[in-house]
């Protein structure tokens, strides 16, 4: 009689920890990763932060699409993306950003994000234009000691973290390559300013979440 009854306390006792587990979110996470493309940014609200050479951005977004995969999938599943962010960036661009990330319409999925921006420079075949001040003519010395004149773009490298908020849960990395076209605003036209997006600018996710 005690066997059986130790053995239905123990079957209880797992029960209620799988019951637990499922209702305070204690469970399995898998992994899951996407890759995508960024499309298109919007003007925002960008504004001089005084006179300290910084700006300060709120509210600008980036649009693109995604193939997102749980880890033990075959398939992937295509989304379309919206990124909301705000920043306060230098000339140069270099800063940190804050804000949200929607995937698919109607959003399934939404995490918060904070992330660090960092110009780089990159050869590209270009020609500089009104159109896209983003092609930089500079000199560069070669091995030989020989000067050749190059022309770079800039690039933007964001690294950061996220944590979905609605849809699901989990944390992830997130990191985004940005080739953007640069223009000049008023009233001086001489500060650059991103006024969209290269072809080439990329988005990448990977972390763990509870599907």
């Amino acid at each position: 009689m005690w066997k059986i009854m130790k053995s239905k306390l123990i079957f209880l006792l797992m029960a209620a920890m799988v019951l637990f587990a499922a209702n305070t979110g204690w469970a399995k996470m898998t992994g899951f990763s996407a890759t995508g493309v960024l499309l298109e940014i919007d003007e925002g609200d960008v504004s001089p932060a005084g006179n300290s050479g910084r700006f300060i951005v709120k509210d600008r977004q980036i649009t693109g699409e995604l193939t997102l995969i749980s880890d033990g999938s075959e398939e992937g599943i295509d989304y379309s993306f919206t990124l909301t962010y705000g920043s306060n960036v230098s000339s140069d661009q270099s800063g940190q950003a804050h804000g949200t990330i929607e995937i698919g319409i109607p959003n399934e999925y939404e995490a918060k994000f904070r992330a660090e921006i960092s110009p780089d420079y990159e050869i590209g075949e270009c020609i500089p234009s009104f159109e896209d001040l983003n092609c930089i003519e500079t000199i560069v010395e070669l091995p030989t000691g020989d000067l050749i004149t190059v022309f770079v773009k800039m690039f933007l490298n964001i690294n950061g973290s996220m944590t979905f908020t609605d849809g699901t849960q989990g944390r992830g990395s997130l990191y985004a390559k940005v080739i953007p076209k640069l223009v000049v605003i008023p009233p001086d036209f001489e500060t650059l300013h991103i006024g969209g997006i290269s072809e080439g600018s990329w988005l990448e996710i990977d972390g763990k979440w509870k599907e």
